[in-house]
C-alpha cells in the first residue's frame, strides 16, 4: 500500500462490501471505543482483528488474519463518543 489512510477515512477492499464492518462499528458499546482511543482499528467480518497506533502495521496484521481487507477506522485520542462510523470529515 502506497499511500496510508488519514484520521477519519474509511478504507475497504474496493471488491468487498464493508456495510458488515460499518454495522459493527455502529453498534460498539461507547466503553469498547474508549478502550482504542489514539489508535487504528482494523476491522474484518464484523471484528476487530487488528488495532494499534501504527496504521501499515495494523492494515499489515489485519490482513494476516485471514479475513480479507479490513476496514480502517482511526479512533480519536480526544474521542469521547461514538463516531458515526462512515460519516467523519475529520475536522
Amino acid at each position: 500500500m502506497d499511500a496510508l489512510p488519514s484520521p477519519g477515512m474509511v478504507v475497504n477492499d474496493p471488491e468487498g462490501s464493508p456495510v458488515e464492518d460499518i454495522k459493527f462499528l455502529a453498534s460498539m458499546p461507547e466503553e469498547e471505543y474508549k478502550k482504542y482511543r489514539g489508535e487504528w482499528l482494523a476491522v474484518a467480518s464484523g471484528e476487530i482483528v487488528a488495532h494499534g497506533r501504527d496504521p501499515r502495521r495494523t492494515l499489515t496484521e489485519g490482513c494476516r488474519a485471514g479475513k480479507g481487507m479490513p476496514l480502517m477506522k482511526y479512533v480519536y485520542a480526544d474521542y469521547t463518543e461514538a463516531p458515526f462510523p462512515y460519516y467523519d470529515p475529520g475536522w
